[in-house]
């Protein structure tokens, strides 16, 4: 009986590291992401895309 319990432990530990691992990897991606995304690069050419959307003139680089 001692030995299942040592393995669900052990099981336990590897979900958890298995865990934390995927936590900070989506963290780091998910801030990778919002970097991207809201860099005056892509805005600038998110406001030439869309800047027809309303029929306003797009603001000039």
């Amino acid at each position: 009986m001692a030995d299942l319990e040592e393995h669900a432990f052990r099981r336990d530990r590897r979900f958890l590291v298995r865990l934390v691992v995927l936590l900070v990897l989506g963290g780091v991606g998910g801030l990778w992401a919002v970097s991207h995304l809201t860099s005056r690069s892509f805005a600038g050419c998110a406001a030439r895309t869309f800047g027809g959307a309303d029929e306003s003139a797009p603001a000039s680089p």
